[in-house]
């Protein structure tokens, strides 16, 4: 399962970026007609994190490799989420005025204390569930909102933190285990076991011939 949405995200994002190549003026209108998001950069340094994608060295290196108006590859900054670029404009490195570079850097600051206070209360709530064995009173004292997920299997996604490979270490815990704080696509999350089924190894030998299939295709 998690082969085939790989490749249904890879081929919406080379789709995408085909359509970018032929009209790279209408990077709005594509991205709308695939469901994508798509972020705008006003000015952006080497090394610098990319607003919503975040660190991600491999499309940094894309970006300031690529000439203007060029589209680069897809990559995969994140777990479970691919990215595009455009290049519209390169400027040559000069000392910035601050002027130019104030309001970024007070945007960088309000991003930065964010996450750092974000963090600190994630840390404050993982302890006082550890403690107590409460999630979801350790949360709402914090003023935090608890959700509880649908059934996932390692190769399935979960709703509203993305692909389940994030949670690798946890399939492996007993239920009733809290762990956390983790970073999950800039989110900073506690997690809870509640529930764990067995995979239902009478289900195998109908999905063999399938399983078979796959392999050959390989």
């Amino acid at each position: 399962k998690r082969d085939r949405v790989s490749e249904m995200m890879a081929k919406v994002v080379d789709d995408a970026r085909k359509e970018l190549q032929k009209n790279p003026s209408q990077a709005d209108a594509i991205a709308t007609r695939y469901n994508l998001q798509i972020v705008k950069v006003d000015k952006i340094a080497n090394g610098e994190p990319i607003p919503v994608v975040g660190q991600s060295p491999d499309l940094n290196s894309q970006v300031f490799g690529a000439r203007a108006a060029e589209i680069t590859q897809p990559m995969q900054p994140q777990i479970g989420k691919l990215a595009i670029a455009q290049v519209t404009a390169i400027e040559a490195a000069r000392n910035a005025e601050f002027n130019e570079v104030k309001d970024r850097i007070a945007d960088s600051f309000a991003i930065m204390k964010s996450q750092e206070l974000a963090q600190n209360k994630a840390k404050e709530v993982f302890q006082q569930a550890k403690s107590g064995g409460d999630l979801k009173a350790a949360a709402k004292a914090a003023g935090l909102e608890v959700k509880i997920s649908e059934e996932f299997g390692p190769d399935t996604a979960i709703a509203g933190l993305g692909s389940a490979q994030a949670l690798a270490d946890q399939f492996n815990q007993p239920v009733g285990t809290i762990a956390g704080p983790m970073n999950i696509g800039g989110q900073w999350t506690i997690v809870k076991i509640t529930e764990k089924k067995e995979a239902d190894l009478t289900k195998l030998a109908a999905e063999r011939e399938t399983l078979v299939m796959q392999l050959k295709g390989r």
